[in-house]
């Protein structure tokens, strides 16, 4: 059996975080809030996924007192079915996705056999299916998958002061991306593990690898990008007016 028909045999799920403040954004909403080209931000990534079919539901990651702003304003106005649904966050990063976790293994109760899920950035609306793709075949193969693009710029480490210490090989280095994928229970192992041992990190792979589990790399996308600036947004703007993609919104 091909990894293609692996894929059409397994549930695969969406964990969508979108529990960001906006500090860098310096704006009176959300950034997953701020609109571009008259559309949310979330709603976009969440267009996305939801157009994804093979993808059985969509948990969706918000602060708590965001949840019924999110179903008003992202889930209803843009007719997203069934497939979504709303929990609320935690007071770090990791709480949230592990809140989200805890929806998504309710949600795969059911479901017999492999189960797949895709933990992605919110504010990452040109994420495409491509790379959804690939991640969901490195997950499924490798237990872990995230897309990955090398490091094209010099490196320096800092002094500390203000002074270069010493350059850094960018050979094998890369930047790291989202949607990244795992098989469901050595995620959820990996998250409640990090919890025991009070071990936190900036991204989930890094939970598996802390676990001694091998993550695979696939390929990201300069076009990926994770929107935190009022620079990023101006790109976003450009992106969208040369966009041919049908899926997007």
């Amino acid at each position: 059996m091909n990894n293609f028909e692996i894929i059409e045999h397994c549930g695969i799920y969406a964990l969508i975080v979108a529990g960001g403040n906006g500090l860098r954004m310096e704006s009176a909403i959300r950034k997953q809030y701020i609109k571009i080209s008259g559309i949310p931000l979330l709603a976009r990534t969440i267009g996305v996924f939801s157009s994804f079919d093979s993808i059985a539901h969509i948990v969706v990651v918000v602060p708590e007192e965001d949840v019924r702003y999110c179903f008003e304003n992202i889930i209803s106005p843009y007719s997203f079915n069934d497939r979504v649904c709303i929990v609320s966050g935690g007071k770090e990063r990791q709480h949230s996705v592990m809140n989200g976790l805890k929806k998504v293994r309710e949600l795969a109760s059911l479901q017999h056999g492999f189960k797949i899920v895709l933990i992605h950035d919110g504010v990452r609306p040109f994420v495409d299916h491509e790379i959804i793709n690939r991640c969901i075949e490195g997950a499924v193969k490798h237990g872990a998958c995230i897309p990955v693009i090398s490091v094209s710029d010099t490196l320096k480490r800092g002094d500390g002061n203000g002074f270069v210490a010493k350059g850094v090989d960018r050979n094998n280095l890369y930047q790291v991306q989202t949607p990244q994928a795992f098989n469901l229970d050595l995620i959820i192992n990996a998250h409640e593990q990090a919890l025991l041992s009070d071990f936190s990190a900036t991204d989930d792979s890094s939970l598996v690898e802390q676990l001694r589990k091998k993550v695979f790399m696939t390929s990201g996308s300069i076009k990926n990008i994770k929107i935190t600036t009022k620079e990023d947004l101006i790109f976003a703007e450009y992106m969208l007016s040369i966009s041919t993609t049908g899926y997007s919104y």
